[in-house]
C-alpha cells in the first residue's frame, strides 16, 4: 500500500522533471539523422511468372489474392501483363466472390491491381499514372528506379527535417513527379506530378 501511495505522488514529480528536460533539450534543435545516400541497398526484383500470379489471384486466400496483387503491381512485363490481361473478367469474377463476398468492399492492393491490368489493357495512358492512384501510395521512388521506370534527378531532405523529397522523370514519357515520403503505419510515398508551366 505504501509503494502504491509513493508510485501515485511521484508521477507529478515525474511529469514536472520531464517538461524542464523537454524545455532545455527541445527536439526542434536536436541535429537531424540523415539517412546515407546512393547507393542505397536496393536490388531489381526478380522476374515474375504469370501463371503464378494468376493462381494467386484465383485463389480464396486473402494472403495469397494480396500476394498476387503486389506481383501484379510491380510487373510491367508485356507477356505477363497481356496473359493477366485477357484473364481480368475472371479474375474480378473470382476475387468478387471470394475475397469480396459478393460486397463492394474496397481492397486496395487488389484494386489497384486491377486498374493496373485495366490501364495496361486500354493503352492510352503511361503506367506512371498509376502513381497517383489514389488509395495506394506503395510506389518508392528509389525502387522504382532501380527497376529503371524513373529517373531520379534529384533528392533532398526535406524541410522539415524528416524524411525526403525526390525529383523523379519517367522513362517511358517523360513526365516529371515531385515525391514525398511519409509514415504511418508504414513507409508510404506520395508522387505529384509537376505540370508545366
Amino acid at each position: 500500500m505504501i509503494y502504491l501511495a509513493t508510485i501515485i505522488l511521484s508521477i507529478p514529480s515525474i511529469m514536472i522533471f520531464w517538461k524542464i528536460l523537454r524545455f532545455l533539450y527541445p527536439t526542434r534543435n536536436r541535429p537531424q539523422y540523415i539517412p546515407p545516400d546512393y547507393p542505397k541497398n536496393i536490388t531489381p526484383l526478380t522476374p515474375i511468372q504469370s501463371g503464378g500470379i494468376f493462381n494467386k489471384l484465383m485463389s480464396s486466400d486473402k494472403h495469397d489474392v494480396w500476394s498476387g496483387s503486389y506481383d501484379v503491381i510491380r510487373t510491367r512485363e508485356q507477356g505477363v501483363l497481356n496473359e493477366l490481361g485477357s484473364n481480368l473478367d475472371d479474375i474480378i469474377e473470382s476475387t468478387n466472390r471470394k475475397i469480396r463476398n459478393g460486397t463492394n468492399s474496397k481492397v486496395h492492393p487488389l484494386d489497384h491491381a486491377i486498374e493496373h491490368l485495366a490501364l495496361y489493357l486500354r493503352g492510352d495512358k503511361c503506367m506512371c499514372s498509376l502513381y497517383t492512384y489514389k488509395g495506394f501510395s506503395h510506389y518508392d521512388p528509389e525502387q522504382e528506379a532501380c527497376e529503371k521506370h524513373v529517373k531520379i534527378t534529384s533528392k533532398v531532405l526535406h524541410e522539415s527535417g524528416w524524411g525526403h523529397v525526390w525529383n523523379c522523370k519517367c522513362n517511358d514519357c517523360g513526365v516529371e513527379y515531385v515525391v514525398e515520403n511519409r509514415e504511418y503505419h508504414g513507409p508510404w510515398w506520395q508522387w505529384n506530378r509537376v505540370v508545366p508551366i
